[in-house]
This record gives structure tokens, sequence and C-alpha cells, in this order.
């Protein structure tokens, strides 16, 4: 017997699934939202809570807690030098102002490290790394003035054949004003490349540089590229255009400047020759014995009667550093100053005193500046640096040891950007990928 078509749809009435509740269905669309929603938000602001931690704490390092004090007056030394992070501001378009301590440093870069300058303002004690253009890293290191307002260093740029790049190349020399910010370069013209032997103040405003050339450069053989021909001594005074040669001086043999000239080594003994007005010099009086083992060069006395160097000590296989202050005057034989044991660097002379940088503990690497009296007795400390900054390198500028120290204000440390972003990046690709999480389970 057929079946009518009401029958059939009866039995796949009967086969078919219940249907389920409408209501039940909405409540649970609403639920699944509800947790999607939820989850979202508090992924969200577990990303949010991480990134201000991340960021306050990048700022919080960026900027010290106690703000130098600003518009104190005269220049200053600042009574302790810390250890500079690689990621300080530099000057830029603001000048420091003048300079009391430049200390060298690794400077941070997206792309790797690289040497930098650190200046430690004579106003406010501030830490900023030195803009220097053109400055070349390879060889040797920047010179400060006496008073702090100018910075030489040498510089990198074309050369007229084949440049040796292992050393640069150098190429010319260059003042930077640490006032005004201004840049005075002096280009000199060479072949491969220049090799800087001597690069210091005579002065506040006059510098004293030397300079051989390279006789080949990377297109050269080897042997051609180590040999460098006889250098030439130039006077720049800063009130000139550019420097004056001095004929009949090898720069090799400048062991020392002082403020009416420099002093040149001669075997075992020093002559101290006068600059004039013309860029010329003369052989002085100023005879001494200079002593054949030094580790630093000498620093000759505002009269130029006498100079100051370290006289390094004794050890297995030759002399070693640091040593004590040896005082050489003409016609006198050599003194030492037993209470300079452990000196690195004589800094210069402060009446009768010399200011040294030394070492006040052999099991210590952290520093001190004291000055030293010519009497023998006890020194009193100017300043204390610490160990990590003896490495790179300490200057002061020596017309500020006389006066009174200020309290120093330690550097920020700023924390590696890349480090900073790179974290930014990982937590919102974290939350991306929680919140998709969240989501399909959700929906499950």
């Amino acid at each position: 017997m057929s079946r009518t078509l009401h029958d059939r749809l009866a039995d796949l009435a009967e086969e078919a699934q219940p249907v389920p509740d409408p209501g039940d269905a909405w409540d649970r669309g609403r639920r699944w939202q509800r947790d999607r929603r939820r989850g979202t938000i508090a992924v969200s602001l577990a990303a949010a809570l991480v990134l201000v931690v991340l960021l306050g704490t990048s700022w919080l390092r960026s900027h010290p807690s106690v703000e130098p004090a600003s518009g104190l007056g005269e220049p200053a030394l600042p009574d302790h030098v810390w250890a500079p992070g690689a990621w300080l501001p530099g000057t830029g378009a603001e000048p420091a102002g003048p300079v009391a301590v430049l200390v060298g440093a690794e400077r941070g870069g997206w792309l790797g490290g690289a040497p930098g300058v650190v200046g430690v303002s004579a106003l406010d004690g501030s830490y900023r790394f030195l803009d220097l253009p053109g400055l070349t890293a390879e060889v040797g290191s920047p010179a400060l003035s006496p008073d702090g307002a100018h910075v030489a260093y040498w510089t990198t740029g074309s050369t007229t054949e084949s440049p040796r790049t292992a050393s640069g190349p150098v190429t010319g020399v260059a003042v930077y004003d640490t006032v005004s910010g201004d840049v005075r370069r002096h280009d000199i013209p060479t072949a491969h490349g220049l090799d800087p032997e001597l690069l210091t103040w005579v002065d506040a405003t006059t510098l004293a540089l030397g300079s051989g050339q390279y006789r080949g450069g990377d297109d050269d053989p080897d042997a051609d590229q180590d040999v460098v021909e006889p250098g030439t001594l130039q006077v720049w005074r800063l009130s000139d255009e550019r420097p004056r040669t001095v004929p009949g001086l090898d720069p090799a043999r400048v062991v020392g400047a002082a403020p009416r000239g420099l002093l040149l080594g001669d075997r075992s003994r020093a002559r101290l020759w006068a600059l004039d007005g013309e860029g010329g010099v003369r052989r002085t009086t100023a005879v001494a014995r200079a002593g054949e083992d030094t580790c630093e060069p000498p620093v000759v006395d505002p009269g130029a009667s006498r100079f100051a160097f370290v006289s390094a000590g004794r050890a297995a296989g030759g002399s070693s550093c640091p040593g004590t202050v040896a005082i050489a005057t003409t016609g006198s034989p050599v003194e030492l100053l037993p209470s300079t044991a452990g000196t690195l660097q004589v800094l210069g002379w402060v009446d009768e005193a010399v200011a040294v940088l030394r070492l006040p503990s052999p099991r210590r690497d952290a520093a001190v500046v004291d000055l030293a009296p010519l009497d023998g007795g006890a020194p009193s400390r100017v300043l204390a640096v610490d160990e990590d900054v003896v490495g790179g390198g300490v200057q002061v500028a020596t017309d500020l040891l006389g006066s009174p120290t200020r309290r120093g204000a330690e550097p920020p440390t700023p924390v590696d950007p890349r480090v900073v972003w790179g974290g930014v990046a990982a937590v919102l690709v974290a939350a991306l990928l929680a919140v998709r999480a969240w989501r399909r389970r959700a929906v499950r």
C-alpha cells in the first residue's frame, strides 16, 4: 500500500533531531560574547601594565632622580666621576659648556657600539657625549684644553690616493668649542693617511700637533703600509686661521708642553723650546735629566724651570706602571715623591704641588686625583674616579685644579633602546596571540 506525502513527512519529522530552544541559543551566544570580551580586556590590561612598567623604567633610568643644579656660576671640578652609560644623550645643537672632565667611553648605536667621548660639565656636572664631527676612533684620543673650553681631536676624510683604512685614515685635526659648539677643522693633504704623533695643548689657546705620512695604502704592499715618512711639527694658535709649521723640530721628540713652549727629549735629557709669535722656537736654558723609564709624558711647571713625570717601577722584563712621581729641576738631581706611589699620570702643577691621577691601593682599580706637595707632605684629595672610568682615559681641565670642587651628580643610566622597543614589540605580539587563542577557546 503506497504511502502518502503526508505519511512520509511525518516519518521525517520523527527521525529529525529536536530543535534547540531558541532562548538557550541566544543566551549561549551572549555568554560567548561576554567571555571573549572579558578575555580581550584582561589581556589588553595586562599588556598595558607591562608596557607602562617597561617604558616607565626606561624613562626613570634616562632621567636622574636628582637633577644637577644649574646656574652655579664659576666652573668647578666635581668631587666624584662616575662611569658613563653607553646611551647617554649627545650634545647635538646644545653645547655642554666648559668641560671639567673628559672621559673615554663606548657609545651605543643601533648597529653596535663605537668609541666615544663624554664631557662632564664644569657648570652643572651633567654627563653628555660630545658630538665631534669627523672624529676618528682608530687612533689617538681627544685633548682637553686647560680651561675646558676646547677639545682637539684627529679627523678622518678623503686621501689623494689609496687610503690606509687600518688607521682611519686620519686626514686632519679639528677643535671643538664646548661653549659655542663651533668646530674648526684643518685638513692636512695626505696620499694615504697621517700617523698622529702629537696632540697637546701648550696653553688654553695654543695647540701643538705633529704627524707623519704613511707611505702606502690598502692597495699597496704591506711593507709600504707600515712605513711612516718623517713628521712635521705644527703650532695652532686659535687666533690664527690655520696652524703654522715649526721647521727643524721632530714631533716625535716632543715629550711635554708648557705655557711657554714644548719640552723635547734629547737622549736622557730634556730641553724646553720657547715658542714665539711667528710660529718659531728658540731653545732655552731649562735643561734637566729626565730619566730613562717614564710612564707618561712629563708636565712642565708654569715657570718652565722643572717638570714632573712618573718614574716607572721595575718588573720582570722591564719597567711597569703605575709608578712614583719624580721632579726634575735644572742643575739638581731627580727627586722622588714617596707619597705619590701608584701614580698613573701627572695632570698638572698647582703652586708647590703636583696633581696626579693615582691608584690609592694596589688591590683596587678605582682611582683618585690628589694634590701632592713637593715638600713630601700628605696628598690632599681632589676627586674620586670610578674604576670603570680609568681604562677609558681621564682628562681634567687643569686650570680648575686649584679651585674648590663641587659635589658631583651621578649620571643617568639609560636602558638600551633596542631592548626597550624589542620588549614593546614582544609584548604586543604576545598580547595579540593571547587574544586570538582566548577568542577561539571561548567559541568552543
